[in-house]
């Protein structure tokens, strides 16, 4: 917390392994005074720190629903979509992991994430294409996926989604059907695809089933 409070972003990596499913951790994190701090990263922090950033506020969050209104009041939610739009790729994946974990059973945040035009955002991540280019390693020296982002996007649409079936009429009135049809021709997000598309009312069966090719 202290390097954080100097400056040095890389605190913020920290954080978010130190966080990861520890409750007494996640509790003292916030305690210490990161969320502000972490917050303030989104915007104007290196993209590595960005992307550390909302990977470190992502975790605090992680099966921690006590601690959503304390994050999103830290005024997380926007710099976290402005990611999802303007971020690396690693950091819109991260930023788009941290928006489920908000949005998760707190009508709140979710609905203060689809103001904040989330939903457009994840879409474009999903309908973006593959940049042909090899995934850097990360520091833990594994590859991520070049799929990533999309899951992580379609993860948290279904979220977003899920029960609200006015929003869902506007994603189908504004033809993101197909783009979300597209994550099941491609094995590694099929099953991500296949989440979001069954959180739709099934109303919306014969435009689902026409944007699949039936």
């Amino acid at each position: 917390m202290e390097a954080l409070r100097k400056g040095v972003t890389e605190a913020a990596g920290a954080l978010m392994n130190l966080a990861l499913k520890s409750a007494a951790t996640q509790d003292e994190v916030v305690k210490q005074g990161a969320l502000p701090l972490l917050v303030e990263l989104l915007s104007v922090g290196s993209p590595s720190a960005q992307e550390e950033a909302a990977g470190a506020l992502m975790n605090l969050v992680t099966d921690a629903p006590k601690l959503q209104k304390a994050v999103a009041d830290a005024g997380a939610v926007l710099p976290l979509v402005m990611l999802l739009n303007w971020g690396t790729s690693g950091a819109k994946e991260q930023a788009a992991g941290a928006l489920n974990k908000l949005a998760s059973k707190n009508d709140d945040n979710r609905a203060a994430i689809v103001d904040a035009q989330a939903v457009p955002a994840l879409l474009a991540i999903i309908a973006a294409p593959a940049d042909g280019k090899k995934p850097a390693a990360g520091k833990d020296g594994k590859t991520a996926s070049k799929t990533a982002g999309k899951e992580e996007a379609a993860s948290c649409l279904a979220t977003l989604l899920e029960g609200d079936v006015p929003l869902q009429a506007v994603l189908v009135e504004d033809g993101g059907l197909p783009t979300l049809a597209s994550l099941l021709k491609d094995k590694a997000t099929a099953e991500a695809g296949s989440k979001v598309l069954a959180v739709f009312s099934e109303c919306f069966e014969d435009q689902i089933d026409s944007a699949k090719g039936k």
